[in-house]
């Protein structure tokens, strides 16, 4: 399916549904990839009775704009609204039927900014959970990274959508060899971003202190010990704070020896387990109205070392 953002950016979205759905589950991809690097996440929702609905970001995959490219995270929020809205007049996305969102690296950052946006005023559903995997709350610094960081910050405007590579190894991405030579073939992967898009990143992380009081939703994180993309740690502090301001809602599961994609990593069925194992429980929970409020009583994220 094809649908228009509020700017007319066309967007690529597919649907995967299953008998007697229990949930529904959107899918946000990182940058450089596709919704199409998902098909084994989308066959173990499947399996769990969950609706599976994936989306290229704008400018990946099947969807238009320049490789890399966005001027502001809000223009994957926009985004994001219309592929949504689109599923809703649908009737594939419904208020009877739970509806998770999970994001990956950059779609972490993308889910999670959009998420506290959403939740204030949703449209329709509700969101009854959220997932990250790997979220990019913060870089990993690298003396090249840093210089190619203080030159995007200088560029001039008429160069902001000028393409650089992102600096990201396919061999970063999983212990799974077969998976990286899979990622370096793949005709709709790219290695690219802008200065415009670079900025916008920094920025979303920037904006993250403001997320802590509006999102209330339980949140389950999925790190990786060994990440050479994102900074893991900056993950673990966000869960940290977020389970401050919403006790008993967060979540943290971290694989050791995972690199940057759990779902693609050799042993990726432990990733997939605990992923089934939340929605899962989010399912058996009566559903209780998201508060803004925080409170500081006895408050710590739930994790796991795997």
């Amino acid at each position: 399916m094809i649908v228009r953002s509020s700017d007319g950016t066309l967007i690529f979205g597919e649907s995967f549904q299953t008998p007697h759905a229990r949930a529904s589950l959107l899918v946000v991809h990182g940058l450089g990839e596709h919704s199409g690097r998902y098909e084994e996440l989308v066959e173990q929702l499947l399996n769990l009775q969950v609706n599976v609905h994936v989306m290229d970001l704008r400018g990946h995959g099947r969807s238009k704009g320049v490789r890399g490219h966005f001027a502001d995270l809000g223009e994957h929020h926009f985004d994001l609204d219309a592929w949504i809205s689109h599923l809703v007049a649908k009737g594939e996305l419904t208020d009877e039927l739970p509806c998770f969102l999970l994001g990956h690296s950059l779609g972490g950052l993308i889910a999670l900014t959009y998420a506290a946006r959403y939740v204030a005023n949703p449209p329709a559903p509700a969101f009854s959970g959220l997932i990250l995997s790997n979220p990019c709350l913060g870089l990993k610094w690298t003396p090249k990274r840093l210089i190619e960081a203080q030159l995007a910050r200088k560029v001039p405007g008429f160069l902001q959508t000028f393409q650089v590579p992102n600096g990201i190894d396919p061999a970063w991405l999983t212990h799974d060899l077969e998976e990286v030579l899979r990622y370096k073939e793949d005709p709709l992967v790219h290695g690219w971003i802008t200065p415009a898009a670079f900025t916008a990143i920094e920025e979303g992380i920037a904006s993250l202190p403001k997320v802590h009081a509006q999102l209330g939703l339980p949140t389950l994180f999925l790190l990786s010990g060994k990440d050479k993309v994102v900074e893991t740690e900056a993950a673990q502090r966000f869960a940290h704070k977020l389970s401050v301001a919403h006790p008993g809602k967060v979540e943290v599961k971290l694989f050791h020896s995972f690199f940057h994609e759990p779902f693609h990593e050799r042993k990726r069925e432990r990733a997939f387990l605990e992923l089934k194992k939340w929605i899962l429980q989010c399912l058996k929970r009566p559903a209780k109205p998201v508060s803004s409020k925080s409170s500081r009583r006895g408050a710590t994220a739930k994790g796991t070392s795997l």
